[in-house]
């Protein structure tokens, strides 16, 4: 039982630390492209670091619930995401305001980075599940000797 709540806050760990290092890269680099005539400031690369971890931390809390469905799971993702970014980085960070052409400026940005990070969160489960495999299999070889 102690390996599996060891390899279970493994895992949400590593969730947490792809979700938030995948979405802030990809945050960065479209702030970058938008906005990079004006430069980012220190202050601005850590409020949305900031963003990216909140949304990380609620992920994880979020994958503990049992959902069954993985289509009702990805909606679940992505409105806790989108209310986040709005909730945390705009309405308390201020990091834009609220009017129609950010809103959908920041829709944009959000689409993105989630199907980025959902795209790295799959890449990181499957290398998991390669990994769990060659150890099954390298235990099953040595029982077959």
């Amino acid at each position: 039982m102690k390996g599996a709540v060891s390899m279970d806050f493994r895992k949400l760990i590593s969730d947490f630390f792809t979700v938030t290092c995948t979405s802030f890269t990809v945050i960065i680099l479209l702030y970058c492209v938008l906005w990079g005539d004006d430069g980012i400031s220190p202050r601005r690369v850590f409020e949305l670091f900031a963003v990216c971890a909140v949304i990380g931390a609620v992920v994880v809390v979020t994958s503990l619930m049992p959902v069954q469905s993985d289509i009702l799971r990805m909606g679940i993702y992505f409105a806790e995401v989108f209310v986040t970014v709005f909730l945390f980085g705009g309405g308390i960070l201020r990091l834009f305001p609220f009017n129609g052409k950010m809103l959908l400026t920041v829709l944009g940005m959000t689409v993105a980075a989630y199907f980025v990070v959902m795209a790295a969160v799959m890449a990181n489960e499957k290398m998991c599940s390669n990994e769990i495999n060659q150890k099954i299999a390298e235990m099953k070889k040595k029982a077959d000797k």
